[in-house]
């Protein structure tokens, strides 16, 4: 796998044809001003989901990619994806335990090792077999791993203005080897910073309740309120460092704020509830990623009435993008025809498109189509089948009155389950908290013990 840059050279996203709107350029320059104030001497990044991005809206995804290289170390019927989950959640939840009893210790394996080794016990696998493995992840990591433009804007802001900067890994978000870490940031064109916080090295915990915010001001001889610290994750990077009186900003992952954006994750999900990490939907993955990455790298907001935030470009960049895909498209349905063809007349909507195919080329050029293309056009399905108002608005003009007439008549509201940024659908008890706490806050985390125990038992 050979990307058309080298992997010792900066690697960050192209520019995209649409330039950032005004709220977008705010948000941004209001961070930049926050690293610009005096007293701020010291800025630490989250590296996961903040300075690098990977074009995948989860990493179970990315795991998919190992399948075939574990159907032939392994002989029993679990997916790779499987068994690598279970294997990182026991070792998280042993960690917690121990943490619980006591202060993080350095461990004489990395996590990534002891994943590993939970993955070879449960999965019956040979040391030499892990070793294998362990390797190709790290490929994987390396490959697809690239800078986030507007973290990358926020991290050479911070070093302009001679500020300390430190990285820190995340092992839930980023569980890799140094050695991997190092060389992503390396790639991702992340030089010259001061500290790289790395959990199992500095006996540091990341975790809530952890010393990660009282570590980094310690090490760099300054006090709390002189660091400020840029993370995507509202407990973990905000209200963690706040308790510990280190300022804080939140630049959210381009995950979160898709799912937030409208109803098309939802409606993917839906669809595909039990078969979405499948080989034959790989390319329709990757595309909901790239637009995830790319379309919400700066924090966009959500638009009333609109899918695509109400913007044709995006519109077009995950409706017409994916589709393009098929060499050869046919439609049957003269009202689709004449819908395609009226965005094919939308400039914006055909830039989205363009971009979309380059971007994909630059990410999956090793031949994403031998691992599937089905259900490409399920983003257009969407749009064609239940498009908001205003995303529809934006098509008026280039078709007749009475065409636009017979398509309003027959878009419905989509059939959708709930979509949150967990695992799994809410139970009634969850939609009610959901309502009196806002996710992500602490006191939604204390509310959630509450109601874990509070939740029926599953028969099976």
């Amino acid at each position: 796998m050979n990307k058309n840059n080298n992997n010792n050279s900066e690697s960050t996203p192209k520019p995209l044809a649409r330039p950032l709107n005004s709220d977008q350029r705010r948000i941004i320059d209001n961070m930049r001003a926050e690293i610009r104030r005096n007293e701020i001497k010291a800025v630490s990044f989250k590296m996961s989901g903040t300075l690098v991005l990977r074009p995948f809206l989860s990493r179970q995804e990315l795991w998919s990619f190992m399948e075939k290289d574990f159907k032939d170390l392994y002989i029993g019927k679990r997916s790779f994806c499987d068994l690598r989950e279970d294997a990182e959640t026991a070792v998280a939840r042993k960690d917690s335990k121990n943490n619980k009893k006591k202060k993080p210790k350095k461990q004489a394996k990395s996590y990534f090792e002891r994943v590993y080794d939970a993955l070879m016990k449960s999965g019956k696998i040979s040391p030499s077999s892990r070793e294998k493995l362990m390797k190709r992840e790290c490929e994987l990591e390396e490959y697809f791993s690239f800078a986030r433009k507007s973290g990358m804007e926020l991290f050479k802001e911070a070093k302009n203005c001679g500020k300390k900067i430190i990285i820190t890994v995340s092992t839930a978000g980023c569980p890799l080897p140094k050695e991997c870490v190092e060389r992503i940031l390396k790639k991702c064109g992340y030089d010259g910073y001061d500290m790289l916080v790395f959990p199992e090295e500095c006996g540091v915990s990341t975790a809530i309740g952890g010393n990660l915010y009282e570590y980094i001001p310690k090490q760099l001889g300054i006090t709390p309120v002189e660091l400020l610290h840029i993370g995507s994750s509202v407990v973990l990077d905000v209200e963690e460092p706040i308790k510990k009186g280190v300022r804080a900003l939140l630049l959210s992952s381009p995950r979160d704020l898709f799912v937030k954006s409208g109803r098309l994750k939802a409606f993917t999900l839906t669809k595909h509830q039990y078969d979405y990490l499948e080989p034959q939907y790989s390319a329709l993955r990757g595309a909901l990623g790239l637009y995830a990455v790319y379309a919400f790298d700066y924090p966009h907001n959500k638009h009333p009435q609109s899918d695509f935030c109400n913007d044709d470009y995006m519109m077009g960049f995950i409706t017409l993008g994916p589709m393009s895909l098929y060499k050869d498209i046919v439609v049957s349905d003269e009202l689709e025809m004449q819908i395609l063809g009226a965005m094919g007349e939308n400039r914006k909507i055909t830039q989205g498109r363009d971009d979309f195919l380059n971007m994909y080329q630059e990410h999956f050029g090793f031949g994403m189509e031998k691992y599937g293309l089905k259900e490409c056009d399920l983003p257009f399905k969407f749009f064609f089948k239940h498009g908001a108002i205003h995303d529809r608005m934006c098509l008026q003009k280039y078709i007749s009155a009475d065409v636009f007439g017979d398509w309003t008549k027959q878009i419905t509201e989509p059939e959708i389950i709930p979509i949150y940024l967990g695992r799994g659908p809410k139970s009634g008890l969850s939609k009610l908290a959901d309502r009196l706490f806002p996710p992500g806050t602490q006191v939604r985390i204390y509310a959630e013990g509450v109601l874990a125990k509070l939740r029926p038992k599953k028969k099976f």
